[in-house]
């Protein structure tokens, strides 16, 4: 999770509870040698079920979604962004303050 939302705040911490978390078990594997790769996914707007009632603006179709998460894990990534243009609003968001 890069930013809260007021509107979302719960939403946000849980977000940003499983990006801890994930930091720590890296940290974990790391330490105690396993050869384990974490990889974080940010999934952003997916065409699923649960979206078809708010119709958001740029959804990624579910197969690109999968395929990217596929591709992300087999290259033992640390984070992965779905979309590209998530990945990009990412990245600028990270410069700010």
């Amino acid at each position: 999770m890069l930013r809260a939302s007021g509107g979302a705040a719960s939403h946000c911490a849980s977000k940003a509870l499983v990006s801890s978390y994930l930091d720590g078990l890296r940290v974990l594997a790391r330490t105690r040698r396993a050869h384990i790769s974490v990889t974080g996914i940010c999934a952003g707007l997916v065409d699923t079920a649960m979206m078809k009632a708010e119709k958001p603006f740029r959804v990624s179709l579910p197969a690109k979604a999968a395929n990217i998460i596929n591709r992300t894990m087999r290259n033992r990534s640390r984070d992965a962004y779905v979309s590209r243009r998530w990945g990009v609003i990412g990245a600028l968001l990270k410069l700010l303050p």
